[in-house]
C-alpha cells in the first residue's frame, strides 16, 4: 500500500461548497490522478477527517475494486481514516 505522502502527490485537493449531507468525495480524473473535494461548510477538524477518508480510497486502491460492495469499501476507508495512517 502506498504512503499517505504518495497518495497526496497523486491528488489535487479542493475545498468547495457542496450540498448539505455531502462531506466530500474523490474521483479519478485520469489514470493515477485524483481530485478530492471537501465541503467548505464543515469545520476544519471534520474536513481533516474527510480528507483522510478520501485519501484512504486512493491508498487502498478502491478505484480498481470490483470484489467489494460499496458498504465494504466505505467501511474500510473509515477504519483507515480513524487510524490516522
Amino acid at each position: 500500500m502506498m504512503s499517505l505522502t504518495e497518495a497526496l502527490t497523486m491528488c489535487k485537493v479542493l475545498v468547495v461548497e457542496l450540498p448539505a449531507g455531502i462531506e466530500g468525495f474523490v474521483t479519478e480524473v485520469r489514470a493515477g490522478r485524483y481530485v478530492v473535494c471537501l465541503n467548505s461548510q464543515l469545520p476544519a477538524e471534520e474536513r481533516d477527517r474527510v480528507l483522510r477518508h478520501e485519501l484512504a480510497h486512493v491508498r487502498l486502491g478502491h478505484f480498481d475494486q470490483d470484489n467489494m460492495s460499496i458498504q465494504e469499501i466505505e467501511q474500510e476507508a473509515d477504519i483507515w481514516a480513524a487510524m490516522g495512517n
